[in-house]
């Protein structure tokens, strides 16, 4: 019999956790990973894709799926897309209703792959059931032993029977040059399913300026960075920067279009990093019936770079600033200048419909700890925090901050509650001692759990919502000076 492999995405409003990071709910994308999934599978396996999310699916739709699919092995990814890995959700209580729901139709394995499984195998097959799961980049590899059976085995694959002495070094996370991603292949992707072009935060008006765009997919042109900036989770499958090839892209692109597919948004640490590759890119962009966005850096965008993403169909830019000064952007591995930042962001304002550029909070009273910061450094209005990602150094310092000697997702998930609170009173309440700030960090974080989920769940969410990127229409912010001023007393 040939095998046949479920790759369901679960609907992540089946977790409520309280006051969630914003990836939790995000708008719905197309899952990439299946697309690379397929492609590596070709000719080996009957392939059935399941978004629960696009759906908006119930746990009992997918085990009528699996019911009639009758699949041989069942895929499961622990983020909303992609896009996530780098700042994933950080309860997995969704995934836990998939694996739930396939159980109750079939008798087959159940694979995870994703972030959670990548850096802590054992937490996330103890809280999800499943029985395997993938860690690190699963693209090319993992296919092969979805076709043939998991007893195979691989170093990467961490089977929940095997499970019990902690996880693997880290020669245990699989790594892929780019180069090595198999093509995206979207056959197998539902039609009735429409994603919205991918555009954070994009308010009426600007997407009245991008009509008639209505059906959006999510590519890599390139994977990894030349930065190590340290609130970024990308180590170590996304470390090095490095560009897929041409060809590959593409015939990616090309189907897409087939598809009905208007916009493309890059979900690259880095897209543009100047050089031939990324000029090639874009003219074979010119070339298409496509309009496009991307996440970058603002301080890399030069008037020529964004008259050529204009021409190619540049519609959205991403760009990061993230960091109140030149000094703490050496501290953290960032390395930028804000005057460069801003020549950037007006620069692609002048040529682009939408500009985005994003901010992280990182004057909050762990992180002062943490990295030095002079106390002049402060954006006008404080931005939202800087969340700790497995993967990612900051994440790792914090965990170390609280004596921990492995990264821990229960404690991740509360502080992120904390982190908002602490933003909240930055804002309303500026003028707070730290002495104040840390006695009320201490007491949140020594509540017991549902003490600290109902308190969270009564906080006022601290999103990016539209309207506050209209309130930050500069990277210095919105002129109210509302700064944070901690007294030390």
């Amino acid at each position: 019999m040939r095998p046949r492999t479920l790759l369901a995405t679960p609907n992540w409003a089946w977790d409520r956790s309280p006051l969630p990071v914003d990836t939790l709910h995000p708008p719905p994308g197309m899952p990439l990973e299946f697309a690379y999934l397929a492609g590596a599978s070709s000719g080996t396996a009957e392939i059935r894709i399941f978004d629960g999310y696009a759906a908006g699916a119930g746990p009992g739709d997918l085990s009528e799926q699996v019911a009639e699919f009758a699949p041989t092995c069942v895929v499961v990814t622990t983020t909303p897309s992609l896009l996530y890995w780098r700042c994933p959700p950080m309860s997995v209580d969704a995934v836990a209703t998939a694996v739930t729901a396939v159980r109750q139709a079939a008798d087959c394995p159940v694979v995870l792959i994703g972030p959670h499984p990548t850096f802590t195998p054992d937490w996330t097959l103890e809280h999800t059931g499943a029985d395997a799961c993938w860690r690190g980049a699963f693209e090319r590899d993992l296919a092969p032993l979805l076709g043939h059976g998991l007893d195979r085995g691989s170093r990467h694959l961490h089977i929940r029977s095997r499970a019990g002495a902690g996880p693997p070094p880290d020669a245990g996370i699989a790594v892929l040059h780019p180069a090595q991603l198999p093509t995206a292949a979207f056959t197998h992707f539902d039609r009735s399913l429409t994603y919205a072009p991918h555009m954070w935060c994009v308010t009426d008006e600007e997407r009245r300026r991008l009509t008639p765009l209505v059906s959006g997919a999510l590519l890599e042109s390139s994977r990894g960075c030349p930065w190590t900036c340290a609130y970024c989770a990308k180590g170590p499958v996304r470390d090095r920067f490095a560009r897929r090839p041409l060809q590959r892209l593409s015939a990616e692109l090309r189907e897409l279009v087939d598809r009905g597919v208007d916009y493309v948004f890059f979900i690259d640490e880095t897209f543009n990093v100047p050089g031939p590759d990324l000029r090639a890119l874009l003219a074979q962009l010119a070339r298409l019936p496509l309009s496009f966005g991307f996440q970058g850096r603002a301080d890399l965008m030069s008037s020529a770079m964004t008259d050529a993403l204009a021409q190619a169909g540049c519609v959205y830019a991403e760009l990061g600033v993230d960091v109140v000064s030149d000094s703490l952007a050496k501290e953290i591995g960032r390395r930028q200048h804000l005057e460069r930042c801003e020549r950037g962001i007006d620069t692609a304002r002048a040529a682009l419909p939408v500009v985005r550029f994003n901010r992280l909070n990182l004057r909050t009273v762990d992180y002062l700890d943490i990295y030095e910061q002079d106390d002049t450094d402060d954006w006008d209005y404080p931005p939202d925090p800087a969340y700790p990602y497995p993967g990612a150094p900051l994440g790792e310092a914090l965990m170390k901050h609280y004596g921990r000697t492995a990264f821990d997702w229960a404690f991740a998930q509360r502080y992120s509650w904390w982190l908002r609170l602490e933003v909240h009173l930055q804002r309303t309440q500026p003028g707070l001692p730290l002495a104040t700030i840390r006695s009320l960090e201490d007491a949140f974080l020594n509540l017991d759990a549902p003490a600290a989920a109902a308190l969270a769940g009564s906080m006022e969410e601290v999103v990016a919502v539209p309207e506050f990127h209209q309130q930050n229409k500069s990277i210095h912010g919105m002129g109210e000076n509302v700064r944070v001023r901690h007294p030390r007393t």
